[in-house]
């Protein structure tokens, strides 16, 4: 067996071993991804995105979620997320292999620790994981000799784009570098923008001509676009934004791998690395990895989702790849410098992983008791819109492992909390118990005392002025409920 294929077998073994950890039988739960299993489960119903479910990603995650429930539920999502991780792990290896980096595993293993960490990725089927997964491969046909090059960095663009919208910033310095590197003349710009604006187009159409084959375009404009240049982003100085991350950081197995890159492409520029311009895009995109950060401020507000750091899981690879394809001193070719550095960069993320392959939960999740909750509602035999979980977005995996669509679009309900200002008018409150009234639901579970502080009184005053009008609790479960309390339609007693 060569060299090649024994460094290609670690590689993707290494890569099924990491998935593995993180397969269904010991899934992190996550309310963002139970919000996305839920919108799978609509749009398998009959349902639209936005139109009959709020939520402010563009549309591709849940197209995801729609084909992983058609593949078999958690287990079909799962195959989907460890397929791409290795497809791209396999196409990033033979790129190192071609660029001829002595020890060839060694970037395609880190991308693989990195994404699979469980505190920044919260295991498989979030969407800067997707995100990270197409600009690795962006990058790989940016520097292959592809006829379709230009069109598939259009497609792969617009993967990006409908996958999580703020990413583009950290795909933009290779796209630059796509671009605007090689013949510059007007002409070859001109062809060049003409194949990645086709590319481009393809997924666009795509995804628009579903929009308004279904007259859902509005929805979706107002949702994945409006609402996040008019709500989500936050204006705080840079040194505060700076701060914030730096302090995050420090949390993360990310923390050394980080650093020690940064120095190690710094210095590979002014000391003589002979792709200098791609070095400087790979630069900016490590920096601009921490943009979902600093646009929607929520670190320095103490939401410590460092989930936003994930873009690094493909940037910092990428940063090595070009010190180590671009600068072939000593240092990055002899063995005993080579596994130090390795050593250095992985020690914490190996570190990490051990940790959470040694407390993995046994018997898997798939055997542990269903909570309590799950429980009694399961022997209710509920359809859809007979039970709503009010004001905490963890409880929409009821929906999920009963099969039944909520009441409402709102299913998320941290605005309320977040946002001076949000819902004012009670507009969107009133449509709540309007579409409650509409399907007569017969259960809310009701978290709204619970550590929810709404930044609108009036709407908590409405919100308990309704339940005390149309529904009575539960009281034979109600002290079982932690901090929720479960309420029954009172005409269902009648």
């Amino acid at each position: 067996m060569t060299r090649e294929k024994k460094y290609l077998l670690i590689t993707i073994a290494v890569s099924l071993v990491l998935s593995f950890l993180h397969c269904p039988w010991y899934e992190i739960f996550f309310d963002d991804k139970e919000i996305f299993k839920y919108t799978g489960l609509v749009i398998h119903k009959g349902g639209v995105p936005y139109r009959d479910f709020f939520d402010h990603k563009p549309p591709l995650i849940y197209f995801f979620n729609y084909a992983g429930l058609l593949l078999g539920g958690n287990w079909g999502l799962w195959i989907i997320d460890t397929t791409l991780v290795l497809f791209a792990t396999i196409v990033f290896f033979r790129l190192c292999n071609r660029y001829s980096i002595k020890y060839a595993w060694i970037l395609p293993v880190l991308f693989n620790l990195m994404i699979r960490d469980k505190a920044v990725s919260f295991g498989v089927g979030m969407t800067r994981a997707y995100t990270a997964i197409f600009i690795l491969l962006f990058v790989c046909v940016m520097l292959g000799n592809s006829r379709y090059r230009n069109w598939l960095l259009g497609i792969l663009s617009a993967l990006v784009f409908f996958m999580q919208q703020d990413q583009v910033l950290v795909l933009l310095p290779f796209l630059a570098y796509a671009v605007f590197t090689g013949n510059v003349d007007w002409k070859t710009l001109l062809k060049k923008y003409l194949q990645l604006s086709a590319g481009f187009l393809i997924i666009a159409i795509l995804v628009l001509g579903y929009f308004i084959y279904h007259h859902a375009l509005a929805y979706f404009w107002e949702d994945a676009f409006v609402f996040n240049f008019t709500w989500y982003n936050h204006s705080y100085s840079f040194i505060e934004n700076a701060k914030s991350v730096r302090n995050f950081m420090h949390l993360t197995t990310y923390e050394m791998t980080f650093y020690v890159s940064i120095i190690a492409g710094c210095f590979s520029l002014l000391y003589g690395n002979s792709k200098r311009l791609l070095l400087v895009a790979a630069l900016m995109s490590v920096l601009l990895s921490f943009s979902a950060a600093f646009l929607s401020g929520k670190l320095i507000e103490g939401l410590g989702i460092v989930y936003y750091f994930l873009p690094l899981a493909v940037t910092v690879p990428l940063l090595l790849f070009v010190v180590f394809s671009g600068d072939k001193r000593v240092w990055f070719v002899q063995l005993k410098q080579q596994a130090l550095f390795t050593v250095i960069l992985f020690i914490n993320l190996v570190l990490g992983t051990m940790q959470y392959a040694l407390h993995l939960p046994v018997p898997p999740r798939y055997t542990v008791p269903k909570p309590f909750e799950l429980q009694y509602m399961a022997e209710k035999r509920l359809k859809d819109y007979q039970l709503y979980a009010a004001f905490n977005a963890n409880k929409v995996y009821l929906y999920n492992e009963l099969k039944i669509l909520a009441p409402s679009k709102w299913i998320y309900h941290f605005f309320w909390v977040w946002f001076d200002g949000w819902d004012a008018d009670l507009k969107i409150i009133r449509s709540i118990t309007a579409d409650l009234r509409k399907h007569q639901t017969l259960y809310i579970l009701d978290y709204s005392d619970s550590s929810f502080e709404f930044t609108n009184q009036q709407v908590y005053d409405y919100w308990k002025q309704f339940l005390k009008e149309y529904y009575e609790p539960e009281e034979t479960v109600q002290q079982l409920y932690e901090s929720g309390k479960l309420w029954r339609l009172k005409e269902a007693k009648e």
